[in-house]
């Protein structure tokens, strides 16, 4: 019996995923799966009356941030796109400093590039977007913040722009030592170097739980003034466990865009790797995953 009416939660969950995914009246919706992934609550207003006590809850259209200035479409890609170039342009230019022209950088002086060009990224995107600088966490928001979709397409094309102007601009700065090379020395590749023993699954399952982690920390940090740099302080202290693995993407932009530029540059560099074939997988489809698990498990913990 214990089995059998395990099974029908079980099945009684599916359907009910499966009638919020349909349309169906938001009152069918359990109150946990509303709050881990309450999107559809933007879609349906009436689901936060069906939950009985009136109670803004987290990531709900009434909890989130006012559209702030009503930037348009134009406005809100440019100021991703220019915080991603930020974020790029030091990032990319630390690990060429201590790659290609050979300085001598540990681990944490890499990792602390980073956090800074995180930093920096959010602070100057933030007047005239909202700062994601990353299409997982953009993502995560839309899913589980209630984060406006018609705002989603301008900020992943302004985080990829930006990413691919940094990689352009990288590896221009640097040509005559890449083409030494053969490769973009910050484009992420899978069992390279001291970290052949890892695998393709191997680096998805890091990059998920260290996005996730990431995703989470956005969540729980306050909203001040300081938040852009704890934040980068949370991406360099992942960086330090995460790199001798992976690289440490944590980012689909941050790794699509040196893919993009190498491809654009391969005619005229036929040694550069190109895109890489399935190697994008892992670093575009594991700091996605992870964005979303780590933001909907925030939501789910804060409503308990």
């Amino acid at each position: 019996d214990r089995d059998r009416a395990r099974m029908r939660v079980l099945a009684g969950a599916i359907v009910l995923v499966a009638a919020g995914a349909s349309g169906a009246p938001a009152a069918a919706q359990p109150r946990m799966l509303t709050r881990m992934f309450p999107a559809s609550r933007v879609l349906r207003p009436s689901l936060a009356a069906s939950l009985g006590d009136g109670e803004p809850l987290l990531g709900s259209e009434a909890s989130a941030p006012a559209d702030r200035t009503e930037a348009g479409p134009v406005e809100c890609a440019m100021g991703e796109a220019f915080g991603t170039f930020v974020l790029g342009t030091l990032g990319f230019g630390v690990v060429c400093t201590a790659t290609v022209a050979g300085m001598p950088m540990t681990l944490f002086d890499v990792a602390a590039i980073w956090g800074v060009g995180v930093a920096m990224g959010i602070w100057v995107s933030s007047g005239s977007s909202d700062g994601h600088l990353n299409p997982a966490v953009t993502l995560a928001m839309t899913l589980c913040r209630g984060f406006p979709r018609k705002r989603v397409a301008p900020h992943v094309l302004g985080q990829l722009m930006g990413a691919t102007a940094s990689a352009f601009f990288l590896t221009a700065a640097y040509w005559p030592l890449v083409l030494k090379m053969g490769r973009l020395p910050f484009q992420l590749a899978v069992m390279q170097g001291p970290s052949a023993f890892v695998s393709g699954m191997t680096c998805f399952v890091h990059e998920f739980w260290a996005t996730a982690v990431l995703a989470y920390a956005v969540l729980a940090i306050d909203d001040a003034p300081w938040k852009p740099a704890a934040v980068g302080a949370v991406v360099t202290g992942l960086i330090c466990v995460v790199a001798p693995l992976t690289g440490a993407g944590f980012n689909p932009a941050r790794d699509l865009g040196p893919r993009i530029a190498s491809c654009l540059l391969s005619p005229f560099a036929p040694a550069l790797a190109g895109w890489g074939g399935w190697q994008a997988l892992p670093f575009t489809l594991g700091p996605t995953l992870g964005a979303i698990a780590g933001m909907a498990y925030f939501n789910f913990m804060r409503g308990l």
